[in-house]
């Protein structure tokens, strides 16, 4: 049973997430070079609930490997799309990062 993730929203209030509810829908992971060959990773994550909620949040990975959840948001309506870029731009997450999640939602 995979354990419990934690996404902090916009409000700084916290979304405690069962996997098992959160279907992953799409995870796009952007390697940046972090000297002495080590690489830190963003991970871009789009999960849907069973009850249709959709989920857009990013997961930062230093290059100490300590997984770290910083943010997300749950989607108003259908636009994923401009919460995925508005997501990318809030964590400098280069562009290709939405264009590729946005291409895996659509497949």
């Amino acid at each position: 049973m995979p354990r419990p993730l934690n996404v902090q929203m916009p409000d700084a209030t916290w979304l405690r997430i069962d996997q098992d509810e959160w279907k992953m829908l799409t995870c796009q992971v952007h390697a940046k070079p972090r000297g002495n060959e080590r690489f830190a990773t963003d991970h871009l994550i789009v999960r849907r609930h069973d009850d249709g909620r959709v989920l857009v949040y990013v997961v930062l990975a230093p290059a100490s490997g300590e997984l770290q959840t910083a943010s997300g948001e749950v989607v108003a309506g259908a636009d994923i799309s401009t919460t995925v870029w508005r997501i990318i731009k809030r964590f400098s997450l280069p562009d290709s990062i939405a264009t590729e999640c946005l291409a895996a939602l659509q497949s």
